[in-house]
C-alpha cells in the first residue's frame, strides 16, 4: 500500500529539459533564491505571504540527467519554486487534473515554456518537448504490489528503450522486472483499463519501493519522460498499479485512448 503524501511536494526535472538553471546547479540556486538571479530583488515577498525563511529541499539524480526535487513540509509560497517556473510551466498530468480530491500527493513535471513567439521575436528555437500521459490507479486486487504499465502504439516491433527501464529503475534504489502479461491476479480487475486494439502494453513489477505515493509517481513520471525521448512518438503513457491512498483510479474512464 502506497501511503499518502499531504506535506510533501515533488517536481521532475526531465533528462531533456533545455533551462539556463541547470540541474547540477539547482542546489545552491534553491537555497538562495534571492541571490540566484532568477527572483526580482525588488519585490517585497514577504508582504505576498512568502515565508523569510527557505525551507529546504533535497534532489535524487535521475539516470540520465535532470531528477526529482524533494519539498518536504514546504509552506504553500515557497520561493524556490519560483526558479522552476521563471523558464518553465510547473504541470499536473492532464489526467489527475480532475481527480486531486482523490489523488492525495503532488507531484509537477517542469515543461520549458513553448510560445512560438516568444523564441521568435527572440531568434531562439523553440525547446524540444516530449511530453507523454501519466495515472495513478489503485488497485484491490493486489494492493501490496507495484506495477508499472507502459502503453505504446503497435508497430512493426516494440519501442526502444522498454528493456532499459529495470536499469534506469536501479538509480532510484528499485528492482523492477519486465513481466511478459499482465499478472494473473490484476487480469479480472484491470481487463477493461488497457484494452484499444492499437495499443501494446509493457508490464513491470516493482521492488524495494518506499511506501510512498507521491515518489513513487515522481518516479514513475521521470522514467517516463525519458522513455518518450527514447522511443519516439508511439510512447503514449506509463501508469503506476498498487493499492493507493485515496484510491485514485482514472484508467477505467479513459481506456480507449
Amino acid at each position: 500500500m502506497l501511503k499518502a503524501e499531504l506535506e510533501t511536494q515533488y517536481y521532475v526535472y526531465p533528462s531533456w529539459i533545455e533551462v539556463s538553471y541547470k540541474w547540477e546547479d539547482l542546489p545552491w540556486l534553491m537555497a538562495h533564491p534571492l541571490e540566484s538571479g532568477y527572483i526580482d530583488t525588488k519585490t517585497d515577498w514577504k508582504k505576498l505571504g512568502y515565508p523569510e525563511e527557505i525551507a529546504p529541499c533535497s534532489f535524487i539524480d535521475g539516470p540520465a540527467g535532470g531528477g526529482i526535487v524533494v519539498a518536504d513540509r514546504v509552506p504553500r509560497f515557497w520561493l524556490p519554486a519560483a526558479i522552476l517556473s521563471r523558464e518553465a510551466n510547473l504541470c499536473l498530468p492532464n489526467s489527475i487534473i480532475n481527480w486531486l480530491e482523490v489523488v492525495q500527493f503532488k507531484v509537477n513535471y517542469i515543461e520549458p515554456f513553448d510560445n512560438p513567439l516568444l523564441y521568435y521575436f527572440e531568434d531562439k528555437p523553440r525547446p524540444k518537448l516530449y511530453i507523454c500521459s501519466f495515472s495513478p490507479e489503485n488497485v484491490e486486487s493486489d494492493p501490496d504490489s507495484v506495477y508499472w504499465v507502459v502503453n505504446y502504439k503497435k508497430g512493426r516491433k516494440e519501442i526502444t528503450g522498454l528493456n532499459e527501464v529495470p536499469t534506469w529503475a536501479k538509480s532510484f534504489g528499485l528492482s523492477v522486472t519486465r513481466l511478459p502479461e499482465c499478472p494473473q491476479l490484476l487480469r479480472e480487475e484491470t481487463s477493461d483499463w488497457f484494452r484499444n486494439p492499437e495499443n501494446e502494453f509493457a508490464w513491470y513489477q516493482v521492488q524495494d519501493s518506499k511506501p510512498l505515493a507521491g515518489l513513487a509517481f515522481a518516479i514513475v513520471m521521470y522514467i517516463g519522460l525519458h522513455l518518450r525521448k527514447v522511443a519516439g512518438s508511439r510512447m503514449r503513457s506509463m501508469h503506476l498499479l498498487s493499492g493507493i491512498e485515496g484510491k485514485p483510479n482514472m484508467r477505467k474512464h479513459w481506456a480507449r485512448r
